[in-house]
């Protein structure tokens, strides 16, 4: 435990002397004391160690994490420093995340000696775990003590939907099958009706909210339901309430990261200002801003005012910016960022009208999809060329996006279309055709099983501008067991349900005259492992190295020994933006590279080579070491990608290990899971 503590000002007495009253909490250890003393004209300071040691010094050594179904050895240190001897009376619970267990021992302890109680705990939910643990003996207060241990799923989330079109009278009753060997307590479903395309506002929303990752795409879009959740949107779309001071907060956090992305030309790099320059993104996180501040949040002036100048030289250079990201089509990808910049400047109506008509007349025939000039028709039509305007939006309503070529701009037929959907609503053009694109999208949404950040927000925005327009009432029936509510209202209603509710029967049934749209969307940890690989375009390999670089299989494994994994990943085209995830069985932990005394991979070698020569021309964009995971932004481009890190076994048990997996951050449908064994033991050192 870390302590840091700091006292106010006090005065000196007579004798220049002053007591200080300093609380401490539950610590043991050495501290440092330092004080500073200042009068008018002159000041000093000092400074001296002193050890904090209570009656009984207790500590509990857990791993750093449990997955639902690990077993854990935890080890309850007792150091006895009341200078006579004990018979203590150690009481220890679990609870919470952990199974429930109680126990009670006389430990007989010897003065200035030190015994270790072992004891097993078991991941049973996701609930925060907590260890509780009291003792009692002569001579001082009982010591009553609480740890906490974070919990996790053994295994990914799984997410199944099944969606329905009542008719007048006609009855959805959600299927038993999508709760099938799901962990009750992690499962969450959302339901939907209405006479409205149903994009499943809900989900998207919490799935932003909730993306553990934070490149500088994935962290805007991750922001951006914080900027839009008034008090009535929370209520509408069954958001966790969050306060208006939460949700500056959470802005804040966002723009500070997004600053640490931004290099001195004003655009902004993917991970950070070191990183090439994004220059779709830059445009992105600019409109970004723009809408923060609309919604009323502060937006640090200097980084906006660089990123718009640095948009305004997008638009007035005809030529190359030296781009340095992958395109199918290079001219498409320069179209798109500066059609986008054209728009966002429009805002503020600082599009130069010349740089606009450039565009439309010599390049927007390099666009191969309709949202860039969606983008650039209505720049030119808040720049007042409206004959321009007209022919550039009657283009993108029939320009297609292709699903297979890659274009770089972070773009798909769902996020393309969703967008355009947003920009006519908001723009209030040709509203009519954004309803019956709804539709469209709603139809392609029940095709597509995993959607990317940009997409889901893309929906999110298209969805609260769909919300937000006038149609006709509707009439339903929720019926929930044997409770009934009657609905009636315009748009979408939105429900959640968990727990012990989702045991019950829930169905929805047209009370009124028109066609409603129902939609039920379950998500939930599975209790037994899924298909061990899945092969989506990609495929990822997991191999295991001692210390002497040689291969060995993770079953037992001695606490302390250090294990190296080798990740190899292929893809059969060309993925910039892979995503690799590998989950540490419990028990293990990383060693960070980036930390000065951590054990380096460039001291193994594996069959006389070392890990820089294995992982040949892999580009590893990122890396993190978390608590519960190692995680890499790979581009793989002609050849496969290797990756390598260092685990120790740390904590005696048993632990479920889950298999690697890989991702393509902007083409979701890509992925592919590896193979993987079912569990390992770290045993005793």
């Amino acid at each position: 435990q870390i302590v840091s503590l700091f006292h106010e000002p006090v005065k000196l007495d007579d004798q220049g002397k002053a007591k200080v009253d300093v609380p401490i909490p539950y610590f043991n250890g050495k501290v440092r004391v330092m004080a500073l003393a200042f009068g008018e004209s002159k000041f000093s300071s000092a400074e001296t160690e002193t050890t904090i040691a209570a009656p009984l010094v207790t500590d509990l050594g857990l791993p750093r994490f449990i997955a639902i179904g690990d077993t854990a050895a935890a080890a309850f240190d007792l150091n006895n420093m009341t200078g006579v001897a004990q018979n203590l009376k150690v009481d220890i619970k679990t609870g919470a995340g952990l199974k429930a267990t109680s126990q009670q021992k006389t430990v007989p302890l010897e003065a200035d000696r030190k015994v270790t109680l072992p004891f097993n705990i078991e991941g049973d939910s996701l609930a925060q775990g907590s260890v509780t643990i009291r003792v009692e003996g002569e001579g001082f207060a009982p010591i009553e003590r609480e740890w906490k241990i974070g919990t996790r799923p053994a295994y990914p989330a799984e997410i199944r939907s099944a969606n329905a079109v009542l008719d007048p009278s006609a009855e959805f009753t959600v299927p038993r099958n999508l709760f099938n060997d799901l962990h009750g307590a992690s499962t969450e479903m959302l339901l939907s009706v209405g006479n409205r395309a149903n994009l499943n506002l809900p989900q998207h929303i919490r799935d932003l909210l909730h993306y553990p990752y934070g490149c500088l795409e994935q962290t805007s879009s991750g922001a951006y339901p914080y900027a839009f959740a008034t008090e009535q949107n929370q209520a509408r779309f069954n958001m966790t309430p969050v306060t208006a001071q939460q949700r500056a907060e959470r802005i804040d956090v966002a723009l500070t990261r997004i600053a640490g992305m931004q290099s001195s030309n004003g655009g902004f790099g993917l991970w950070d200002d070191t990183s090439p320059e994004e220059h779709w993104l830059t445009v992105y996180v600019t409109d970004f801003m723009l809408n923060v501040q609309e919604q009323g949040f502060s937006v640090p002036p200097t980084m906006l005012e660089k990123s718009l100048a640095r948009l305004t030289e997008y638009v007035n250079r005809t030529g190359s910016l030296f781009e340095q990201r992958y395109s199918d089509d290079m001219d498409h990808y320069r179209f798109a960022y500066k059609a986008y910049a054209a728009y966002v400047l429009a805002r503020l109506n600082k599009a130069p009208l010349a740089s606009l008509r450039t565009l439309h007349d010599q390049f927007r025939s390099h666009s191969k999809s309709g949202l860039p000039l969606l983008h650039l028709g209505i720049a030119l039509q808040k720049a007042g060329d409206q004959p321009r305007a007209d022919q550039a939006i009657k283009e993108a309503f029939v320009k297609a996006r292709g699903d297979k070529t890659y274009l770089a701009d972070y773009g798909s037929p769902v996020r393309d279309k969703a967008m355009m959907i947003y920009l006519l609503l908001k723009n209030q053009i040709h509203t009519e055709q954004a309803l019956a694109l709804s539709y469209e999208l709603a139809a392609d949404l029940k095709q597509e099983q995993y959607l990317s950040t940009q997409e889901r927000n893309a929906l999110f925005m298209a969805g609260v501008m769909l919300e937000s327009t006038t149609g006709e009432s509707w009439l339903a029936k929720l019926k929930v067991g044997d409770v009934d509510e009657l609905l009636s209202q315009s748009g979408n209603a939105y429900r959640k349900f968990e727990g012990s509710t989702l045991q019950q029967a829930i169905s929805i049934s047209n009370t009124g005259n028109g066609r409603l749209f129902a939609s039920a969307q379950v998500s939930g940890y599975p209790l037994v492992k899924p298909t061990p690989v899945e092969d989506k375009g990609y495929r990822i390999r997991r191999q295991y190295f001692d210390a002497e670089g040689k291969s060995m299989q993770l079953k037992d494994v001695r606490g302390g020994e250090l294990v190296l994994v080798h990740l190899e990943v292929d893809s059969d085209v060309i993925a910039p933006e892979s995503l690799v995830v590998d989950m540490l069985p419990a028990g293990f932990e990383l060693e960070n590279q980036n930390l000065e005394h951590a054990v380096k991979l460039t001291d193994f070698r594996i069959e006389g080579k070392t890990v820089q020569e294995l992982q040949g021309y892999a580009k590893v964009m990122h890396q993190e070491y978390r608590d519960d995971r190692y995680v890499a932004a790979l581009d793989v481009r002609w050849d496969r990608g290797h990756l390598f890190y260092l685990m120790r076994a740390v904590t005696p048990g048993e632990y479920l290990v889950p298999p690697p997996y890989v991702e393509d951050m902007y083409r979701a449908e890509r992925r592919g899971v590896g193979a993987t064994i079912d569990k390992v033991k770290v045993l005793p050192r």
